[in-house]
């Protein structure tokens, strides 16, 4: 999705580059979206997503993330930004186009790389973590709020005074949410059991 028409993506060392020019504004108003996604479509139950920003972002205000989204109207944001003095991570609404935060917490020094992203949704609970080396993380952000899931995307924006030019990068999205348990004996559905029962489950590795 590219509602401007003006953003550039390719794909370069393995990374997902999407390139937003200068004086030029992509962000959430109130009137709609105007910020670049790469989406893809996703089913509405509970996962985990891990995404690696690759690109370095020092100017006040580059920002890259992902949104989980219902309709064009109505999705949840989770991004990482420069407000030009220090790295943030920021969660938040869109109900109807109307955009409400829901959490903004510094996390690194200005122009930091790379940085990891963590979303996990369970029913209306969504939890937003953050690492700067891949296996340590930490909070960011936990609030309810319900949406049906239809598709999830990649986005990058730009807005201030003046606007500057963007060049996000992203190494990689992940589904990390581990396997659901399954019965394996007795098979579902089996009649004529004991008045005590022994349930096996298979194994859930990381949970």
């Amino acid at each position: 999705q590219n509602p401007l028409g003006d953003a550039t993506v390719t794909v370069e060392g393995g990374n997902l580059r999407v390139v937003l020019p200068q004086n030029v504004e992509h962000a959430v108003t109130g009137g709609g979206n105007t910020m670049p996604r790469v989406v893809q479509p996703a089913t509405d139950g509970d996962f985990q997503l891990d995404v690696k920003f690759a690109g370095a972002m020092s100017q006040q205000v580059q920002t890259a993330g992902i949104d989980i989204i219902a309709d064009a109207a109505n999705y949840v944001q989770f991004e990482v930004y420069s407000n030009g003095s220090s790295m943030r991570m920021y969660a938040g609404v869109v109900v109807g186009n109307s955009s409400s935060s829901r959490s903004d917490v510094a996390l690194a020094p200005n122009g930091a790389s790379p940085i990891y992203m963590r979303i996990k949704r369970e029913r209306n609970t969504w939890t937003q973590m953050y690492s700067l080396d891949g296996s340590t993380w930490n909070p960011a952000a936990e609030f309810t709020h319900t949406l049906i899931v239809r598709s999830v995307g990649l986005v990058a924006g730009n807005y201030g005074s003046p606007v500057p030019a963007n060049t996000a990068l992203f190494d990689y999205i992940r589904t990390t949410l581990p396997p659901v348990p399954r019965l394996v004996s007795p098979l579902n559905g089996t009649t004529g059991l004991n008045a005590t029962v022994t349930l096996a489950w298979s194994a859930s590795s990381g949970a």
